[in-house]
């Protein structure tokens, strides 16, 4: 019976070790939520929308990694966008942004960094409409050198055309007049 529980509790302390998250995206540099594997849904009213989101590596060990945006919907022709990424604090300025064609469906960071434990990555993603009206919806993934997907966060951004109110006047005049 005592090795059978200690059997149970062994299986039990491996499986919850086995399923411990071992990175965590925050949006915004002071959050505490974690909000890991969600999705971020925001309506750009000036067509320009810039997130900040920041993912911390809780291994204990430091882990080279990338980031990896997959485009979920294909977005509106016109859309740019554009993804900054480094080490936070970033002392030796390797952080880099990179802008990327909106057609492109799978891009990487061509550059990679490596995040300590308890350290934070930042993550600043801009996407301009310029006019156009669509959706963006990517997924950005924090990934080791080997393709690995360690974690990610799904971002959608609409851009919906205003609705203006067309008032028109018309005048006329009718010739002759029988009257």
């Amino acid at each position: 019976m005592k090795k059978t529980i200690l059997t149970l509790v062994a299986g039990f302390a491996l499986s919850v070790s086995a399923s411990a998250q071992n990175f965590a995206f925050y949006e915004g540099i002071n959050s505490t939520t974690d909000i890991s594997g969600t999705t971020i849904s925001v309506q750009a009213t000036n067509q320009v929308y810039e997130g900040f989101f920041f993912v911390k590596n809780l291994t204990g060990t430091p882990t080279e990694v990338k980031i990896r945006r997959v485009s979920i919907v294909t977005p509106p022709a016109g859309l740019t966008e554009q993804v900054c990424s480094g080490p936070l604090p970033d002392p030796n300025a390797i952080g880099n942004c990179f802008d990327i064609d909106a057609n492109t469906p799978n891009w990487v960071t061509p550059v990679s960094f490596v995040l300590d434990n308890d350290n934070k990555a930042n993550m600043e993603i801009h996407v301009d409409h310029h006019g156009s009206t669509g959706l963006l919806h990517n997924r950005y993934y924090v990934e080791d050198m080997n393709g690995n997907k360690l974690d990610s966060i799904d971002v959608k951004v609409g851009n919906i055309a205003s609705v203006k109110e067309n008032k028109a006047t018309a005048n006329f005049s009718v010739y002759p007049n029988p009257v």
